[in-house]
């Protein structure tokens, strides 16, 4: 591997292991991660027991050691620094991420998030990836979802990831339609009671399209938006059976927000058929117009689908 000089914090890929999950998925989508802008893999075992430190190799050690050889039999594609950790998981995790471009978790597919992997989606101060196991999906789609209203700081973290994978870029926005008026039987409406009573689409789609055309550069060379009738959670899982890569992200802090957050992202993070990026509010993050993901996309060529070894 090319030397390199040392790496800033804020290139490195967080990816924590325990014995809960199967570690290769995350540790292989965390080393695709950080290849695609040139930064570090950071991984971290945590042994949640305290109290003094025993001699010889600690069960999270071991967990390390295998899983590094089962991921990436000894030859990684990026500089890789280990890290062993006592305490408490969750807070482990978001303390050594709080200065990373990404936080990389596993999830069990098809199970509700795990504590520490739902206190890390919550609270993490950057982007964070929930890999769920299974082989990686080879259909180069990167789906965002894209909330009315909303920060584009998903939208174009996804295009950036997009672009560099090759993949398309889809944004997608659920439509809950309205309730219509109900009309007394046998009585015909008039044609403004029945304009007033369709749902707003085209200026959904066209919003959309806007916040696409918006985007300034890493553009992917396939984008397009789709407007889907339904609840947020469904639209998204739906989208997410034809995709590599579902982004989410949130609005500005609130209570709404913080609801929304607990019953749609956790929900769609645990139940997506395909890895998830929960992207935190844009006051919390604010390396997606700055390095690294400034430099994604300008490897000139596609890195292929999400977790895929070369």
């Amino acid at each position: 591997m090319e030397e390199r000089g040392p790496v800033p914090a804020r290139h490195d890929v967080i990816v924590g292991i325990d014995d809960a999950t199967d570690p290769v998925d995350a540790l292989r989508a965390a080393e695709w991660i950080a290849a695609s802008f040139g930064g570090r893999l950071v991984v971290v075992a945590v042994d949640p027991r305290s109290g003094s430190r025993r001699r010889g190799r600690t069960p999270a050690a071991r967990r390390l050691e295998v899983a590094l050889a089962r991921a990436f039999a000894g030859s990684p594609l990026v500089p890789v620094e280990t890290r062993q950790r006592r305490g408490s998981r969750a807070a482990v995790l978001l303390a050594e991420s709080a200065q990373a471009a990404m936080l990389v978790v596993g999830a069990r597919p098809g199970r509700a998030l795990g504590r520490v992997t739902a206190a890390c989606v919550v609270r993490a101060r950057c982007p964070v990836l929930v890999v769920h196991g299974g082989r990686p999906r080879t259909r180069r789609r990167v789906v965002v979802g894209s909330a009315a209203g909303s920060a584009d700081t998903a939208l174009r973290l996804g295009a950036m990831i997009a672009a560099w994978a090759g993949a398309e870029l889809v944004a997608v926005r659920a439509f809950d339609r309205p309730a219509g008026p109900s009309w007394t039987a046998g009585l015909v409406p008039s044609v403004p009671e029945v304009v007033a009573a369709l749902p707003d689409r085209t200026a959904a789609v066209a919003d959309l399209a806007a916040r696409l055309l918006m985007l300034e550069h890493d553009v992917p060379d396939r984008l397009r938006a789709a407007v889907r009738d339904g609840p947020v959670p469904g639209v998204l899982l739906g989208a997410a059976d034809h995709a590599d890569l579902l982004v989410v992200g949130s609005t500005a802090r609130s209570t709404w927000v913080a609801g929304a957050l607990g019953s749609v992202t956790l929900q769609v993070a645990a139940r997506a058929a395909c890895p998830v990026l929960v992207v935190p509010p844009p006051d919390t993050v604010d390396r997606v117009d700055d390095a690294p993901w400034s430099a994604l996309g300008t490897n000139g060529s596609a890195a292929g689908p999400l977790g895929t070894r070369a």
